[in-house]
């Protein structure tokens, strides 16, 4: 039981300083509103074929290409935390979640007989004239933190701070594309989903410049490094009446499949903004921060595409026609980088 009391006595001094009152604890929540857009560079939906002369009895044997990008719009997202600060040591504990979804969808037509769309492995002479082509992406981003942050330099117009800690991370990006021929008695669907799953380091440093009372200038820049796993699956299904002459139900549905694999994420983010805080109570403060924000991810996104499927005169002698489905001779596994930019509004509290 002494021991008990000692150990009480010695948090209590420890809380509050000899000379005044005032607890050595600070205790912050803040919320952030976040305006992201998504990007990267897997987002390319389809290829158009475009004519150079249409005066040509058959233009699309003289053709350019042009390729298609998904745009993504900003999404809302939100990042929360809170901060625990140890005052006397001019420490901070900090707990952080951010998280983004969205998706977005974009399709266009080309006229039949002059043009034709396709995927990026199967857009040529020889392949079906597709005229219609639709992209659906869907994005995914959740990351939570515990970082300790130490105040390094600090007067009346300048503070800088380093931190370290360990972060989490789950990246998801759904690429989902589809092809209709006139009519839409052919088509063909392909689902592309990527999923990273992984954890590690996080270091980096943020400064504050008091411009005027009240009135500061933020920035924020930090790095980690994800350990985790990398999941990637495509489906490909193809729709057409030679496929039910044939005598199988439609759709074909084929798949590539990629064992799980570790992968290393590194992770840079930065930030900058401006800062008005104002006090509501003898020891507490109401901040209000603005800025914009940038964060990419390199190698997070991955997928295993076709490169190369078999020409149509070489299914002749199994009786079966182009359009039945796909008939890979060649795959490719790439890896792309997963990117956030925005603006973003952030509230504090410290009581």
């Amino acid at each position: 039981m002494k021991k008990l009391l000692t150990l009480l006595s010695l948090l209590t001094v420890s809380l509050y300083p000899q000379e005044g009152g005032r607890p050595c604890l600070d205790y912050q929540l803040y919320g952030e509103v976040l305006f992201l857009q998504p990007n990267g560079s897997s987002l390319c939906y389809a290829v158009e074929a475009i004519p150079k002369n249409y005066k040509l009895p058959n233009p699309l044997l003289e053709a350019n290409w042009f390729a298609h990008e998904i745009s993504p719009s900003y999404y809302p997202a939100f990042d929360i935390g809170a901060k625990i600060e140890f005052l006397d040591m001019e420490m901070c504990l900090v707990l952080d979640y951010e998280r983004l979804s969205g998706g977005e969808v974009q399709q266009f037509n080309v006229p039949n007989g002059f043009a034709m769309v396709g995927p990026l492995f199967d857009i040529g002479p020889d392949a079906e004239p597709y005229i219609s082509a639709k992209g659906k992406a869907v994005f995914r981003f959740d990351m939570a933190g515990l970082l300790l942050e130490k105040r390094l330099y600090n007067n009346q117009c300048w503070m800088i701070d380093y931190c370290v800690g360990a972060s989490f991370a789950r990246i998801k990006q759904y690429m989902r594309t589809q092809y209709s021929s006139a009519g839409g008695s052919i088509a063909r669907v392909i689902k592309n989903p990527s999923l990273f799953l992984g954890g590690g380091i996080t270091s980096g440093g943020s400064f504050a410049f008091r411009v005027a009372n009240h009135f500061q200038i933020m920035g924020s820049s930090s790095i980690s490094l994800l350990m985790g796993c990398m999941t990637n699956r495509v489906t490909y299904r193809s729709y057409a009446p030679s496929i039910s002459q044939a005598g199988n139900p439609q759709p074909t549905t084929e798949r590539t499949r990629v064992p799980n694999r570790s992968q290393l994420v590194p992770g840079f983010e930065e930030k900058f903004g401006f800062t008005f805080d104002f006090p509501i109570s003898c020891n507490g403060t109401f901040s209000i921060e603005a800025g914009y924000l940038f964060q990419i991810f390199l190698n997070a996104i991955q997928n295993f595409d076709i490169t190369v499927i078999v020409d149509a005169s070489d299914l002749t002698s199994s009786g079966l026609v182009f359009t039945d489905g796909y008939y890979a001779q060649g795959f490719q596994r790439t890896l792309s980088n997963f990117i956030l930019t925005g603006p973003y509004l952030n509230l504090n509290a410290t009581f």
